[in-house]
């Protein structure tokens, strides 16, 4: 657990009252690529607000906005302060500083050492993007000669080996095809050897928590994979990749890769484009704001409905295809996702939904996986499906207990004609269902509201006895308690709601995920019992 000094305790005070002394080092000016981990992207946008309150500093001369990716907001500062001063100034702790990159956190935890892999695979990406593209002058396939004009406007020749040209269905140019150099063509011996490939030292990987021998840098397909911490690649899926029912696109905030030092990002570079993709831990979640809210309506009714409407059609094919083929081992049922699995089932597509390819729908077949299981309890089949993933705006899943229904279809002498889709009646259970009326998300959102205020208020009152950090986290039990127990709890849990410290001494309030509505958020700061933004 961090605790600050009294010194930084009153150094925030005077943040807080809008008077800082101006403390600086004896060293003159400095320039340095400032890396601030651990902060929300709803605090560090808009970013140019956050370098102005940065170059308001005491000591610092001025502080330029440079990026806010792979969970690192970066920026361009002058100052006269060192590393620690620096950090008591923004209410944060220094990580460690690697040849100019110097890295602060809120708190000094798991995620905070990651980031220190993160800052100088960010340096090793900036070298790789300056690795300048180039255009086929003639040829328009890979037996075409390798001739070009590069960014320079010089014409030049090359001869072709494997990995170094990759061809794309890009634009013209000047009748060819558009090309791009593969960098991990360059990328060959030590890792010494690899970075001075692309301009840069060794230096950058010798850090506090990682060193040389933790980085791996191997050039694969069109691109580039780079990862720390572990020998092996031990990458993430991020949900919003992936629509299967397949372990990978769960999204578990408390998973195990939670405290590993794993930090990864894939680089891929196409003749009109380059890609960073960070599949680690610290970059996974929920694609929330951008799949919507789980209180859309259209024409005066939640969407959620046409949802239910939708799974409930497909688990009672689901059912009907078991009635049809009983003994047909389950492996060999239709499972899995998208339009193919449908038809395999015999589902009609084509019925008053409309389903398509494009269109304003929000759940179509591309959202929607089917698979079967076999209960321990029972051996009774179970047809499951659901639309989306936890974690989701619009996630549903139900599933239909099939053997049940066969079973009274027995007993009853129900007659079921081939094909036909059965009703599932009682035989279907809802895992996560919808809402019914936006009524709930009002007084979901109120409550959400107003427990903001009361923990930003009790915030206020237990940060004078205890170090910030000790008062923030998920609101278990326990924190809880020791914050006086404020609020009211009857739509969401105390556990549906996170205190994350950030800078200068501000809190981030969060509450809920999409699936349950969709992630309400407050920003406040503490000292001055404050809202700053958020939550209207």
């Amino acid at each position: 657990m961090i605790r600050k000094t009294a010194g930084l305790a009153f150094l925030l005070a005077l943040i807080a009252a809008g008077s800082v002394p101006c403390v600086v080092q004896d060293a003159g000016e400095r320039k340095i690529r400032l890396h601030l981990a651990g902060l929300d992207a709803v605090y560090a946008h808009p970013m140019a607000d956050t370098a102005d309150r940065i170059a308001a500093v005491p000591g610092v001369r001025s502080a330029t906005a440079v990026s806010n990716e792979g969970s690192l907001l970066r920026l361009d500062v002058v100052t006269t302060l060192d590393d620690r001063l620096l950090a008591e100034a923004l209410g944060m702790v220094h990580v460690s500083t690697v040849e100019g990159r110097v890295l602060l956190a809120p708190v000094l935890d798991a995620g905070a050492r990651r980031a220190e892999a993160r800052v100088a695979m960010l340096a090793i990406l900036d070298a790789l993007e300056k690795i300048p593209q180039a255009r086929l002058f003639s040829g328009d396939s890979e037996s075409g000669p390798d001739r070009y004009f590069d960014n320079s406007g010089t014409y030049r020749v090359v001869r072709r080996r494997p990995g170094n040209v990759a061809y794309s269905n890009g634009l013209p140019a000047n009748g060819g095809s558009s090309v791009a150099e593969v960098p991990g063509s360059m990328l060959s011996g030590s890792m010494e050897k690899k970075l001075a490939a692309i301009g840069l030292s060794a230096a950058i990987l010798k850090g506090v928590h990682y060193k040389e021998t933790d980085y791996t840098l191997i050039s694969e397909g069109d691109g580039i994979r780079m990862w720390a911490g572990t020998p092996d690649w031990v990458g993430v899926a991020g949900p919003q990749v992936s629509t299967d029912w397949d372990e990978s696109a769960e999204w578990d905030p408390d998973s195990a890769l939670t405290d590993t030092r794993f930090v990864g990002v894939y680089y891929h570079v196409q003749a009109n484009e380059r890609m960073r993709s960070w599949q680690d831990n610290d970059n996974v979640g929920p694609p929330g704001e951008n799949s919507g809210r789980r209180n859309k309506v259209r024409d005066g009714k939640l969407v959620l409905a046409e949802g239910t409407s939708i799974l409930t059609k497909v688990l009672s094919r689901a059912a009907g295809y078991h009635l049809d083929n009983k003994t047909q081992p389950i492996a060999d049922r239709p499972h899995g996702s998208g339009w193919q699995c449908l038809e395999d089932l015999q589902y009609n597509t084509d019925d008053e939904y409309s389903w398509r390819y494009y269109g304003r729908a929000e759940y179509s077949a591309y959202n929607v996986s089917l698979r079967w299981n076999k209960r321990d309890a029972d051996s009774h089949i179970l047809a499951q499906a659901r639309f989306y993933f936890p974690g989701h705006a619009l996630y549903l899943e139900a599933e239909v207990d099939a053997s049940s229904l066969q079973a009274d279809h027995e007993a009853q002498g129900t007659a079921h004609a081939k094909g036909a889709s059965p009703d599932v009646g009682g035989h279907l259970r809802w895992v996560f269902g919808a809402e019914q009326t936006t009524e709930e998300f009002s007084l979901r959102y109120a409550e959400m509201k107003a427990n903001f205020t009361a923990l930003l208020a009790a915030l206020n009152k237990e940060a004078a006895k205890r170090p910030l950090a000790e008062l923030c986290g998920p609101l278990t039990e326990e924190l809880h308690k020791a914050l006086g127990a404020p609020g009211t709890f009857n739509c969401l849990a105390p556990t549906h709601y996170t205190l994350r410290q950030q800078a200068f001494g501000d809190v981030l309030f969060e509450a809920g995920n999409p699936s349950t509505g969709g992630r309400l958020w407050m920003l406040g700061n503490v000292a001055r019992n404050e809202k700053l933004r958020g939550a209207p």
